[in-house]
């Protein structure tokens, strides 16, 4: 007999990798999100009834296009650009105890949770934060029905250490969040690092606290560049030959967001690029930055107008492009970077950026700019597509080695794809493990 169980989430990255890939051998899959607005094509059909919402979707019309001019329009007014350091300022220091979602998701939840449990009858509950009110939503299922919940966390929540530690407002969302978390059977974090902050805090027994990390999904890839990622990954790469039609500059490539922990490694990173051009190797710098540069402190600003100077092509986006273009500059790049935070503790102390699973899909040499007590580095070299770094001579030292390879050397010894490695992160073994972690609580559950 199958088992019934439901997950609660919003959309990310990760809940719709987990609906796609899990295992329907055993389960019988239920979702409850906040609206029933579709994360990939089919979806609606595919669950029927089983997937049930609290809200329709809600119709964005031109949002995209309206938050796109939003932010054009404050980077042309130096007056509003401090507003809004201010309001992100407080917004990370003070007010992270505060959740929208309980308001406008969990409450009115809860007062109709009967007819909802009523609809499902779960056997077991899977909730996955963030929000904290997805959380909320599956202590008071587990309750009402007596079933076991396990929790996702692929963020911090009170364990986010960069809140201000005002005495009375820390310790009452400590409390709150103990709370709400109490009754779980089990927590699930993606790095042995995370598990450990998280085990420390929520005071779990060590069997009850889990490892699952992923993913990337194939799915995802445009056909064009499908086929030469997938050699990257499946064939050891010793030399090349140089190819001078593409071998005339390195090219480097960033894409994501810059948050105040990502300004040292960021400083350290475009340091690295200085020496390099001043030893000769021509490169090509691209930085995708789908926030808030004109946020940059003025060190950072001097250096990428010192960079320009010394004859390094830059191309610079400061608006979010699609996934697809995203995946399509990773895969022309000679070398991805990935920045974090330089000295722990930090708020991402654990936690994974989405882009070392986009790395591992594409399978360029990739390098990440952070602490060595991050887990980024372990699983970019048990991976073996790159590795970390956190001094401007090893940054410069790797982009060497990358440029000699370009020219026809070896290849960088820290760059060797596993086929074996990689695809126990992809969102298919992600799912498979959850499944299998989700029978094993069931059963211990039971007894």
């Amino acid at each position: 007999m199958k088992h019934r169980i439901l997950i609660i989430a919003k959309r990310s990255m990760k809940a719709e990798a987990l609906i796609r890939y899990w295992p329907s051998d055993n389960w019988d899959l239920y979702l409850y999100t906040q609206r029933k607005k579709e994360w990939f094509p089919g979806m609606a059909e595919q669950f029927g009834d089983k997937w049930l919402a609290l809200a329709p979707a809600k119709n964005n019309g031109f949002a995209a296009e309206a938050a796109i001019a939003k932010k054009q329009a404050i980077a042309a007014n130096p007056l509003a650009a401090g507003r809004k350091k201010v309001r992100k300022f407080l917004h990370t220091k003070l007010i992270r105890f505060y959740d929208q979602k309980l308001l406008n998701w969990a409450i009115p939840s809860i007062k109709d949770l009967n007819s909802i449990t009523k609809k499902v009858t779960p056997d077991l509950v899977l909730s996955i934060y963030e929000p904290l009110a997805a959380n909320l939503i599956a202590r008071k299922v587990s309750a009402l029905r007596d079933i076991p919940w396990i929790v996702y966390f692929r963020d911090h929540c009170t364990t986010y250490n960069e809140m201000l530690r005002v005495p009375g407002l820390w310790h009452l969302q400590s409390a709150y969040d103990r709370r709400i978390h109490a009754p779980m059977s089990s927590l699930v974090g993606v790095s042995p690092q995370f598990v450990d902050i998280l085990n420390r805090f929520y005071h779990l027994p060590a069997s009850r606290c889990h490892v699952i990390t992923g993913g990337y999904d194939d799915r995802y890839l445009p056909e064009k560049i499908k086929a030469r990622c997938l050699r990257r990954r499946q064939r050891p790469i010793s030399k090349r030959s140089a190819d001078p039609a593409s071998s005339s500059r390195l090219k480097v490539n960033y894409i994501g967001m810059i948050y105040g922990h990502r300004i040292k490694p960021l400083i350290t990173f475009l340091k690295a690029l200085q020496m390099l051009s001043q030893k000769g190797v021509p490169l090509e710098l691209r930085l995708v930055l789908s926030n808030a540069s004109y946020l940059f402190p003025t060190e950072v600003r001097l250096m990428i107008e010192q960079l320009q100077r010394d004859g390094i092509t830059l191309l610079f986006d400061d608006v979010r492009i699609a996934y697809n273009q995203a995946l399509e500059i990773l895969d022309s790049s000679d070398v991805n970077v990935i920045l974090e935070g330089m000295d722990p503790p930090h708020s991402t102390a654990g936690t994974l950026t989405l882009k070392i699973f986009d790395l591992m899909m594409i399978a360029n040499p990739g390098i990440a700019v952070c602490g060595s007590s991050l887990p980024i580095g372990d699983y970019l070299r048990e991976t073996g597509i790159g590795t970390d770094f956190e001094s401007v001579d090893s940054v410069v030292r790797a982009l060497q080695e990358v440029w000699s390879w370009k020219q026809g050397g070896d290849s960088p010894a820290w760059y060797s794809p596993k086929p074996a490695a990689i695809e126990q992160y992809s969102c298919r073994a992600m799912a498979q493990k959850m499944s299998a972690l989700s029978q094993d609580v069931l059963t211990t559950y039971a007894r």
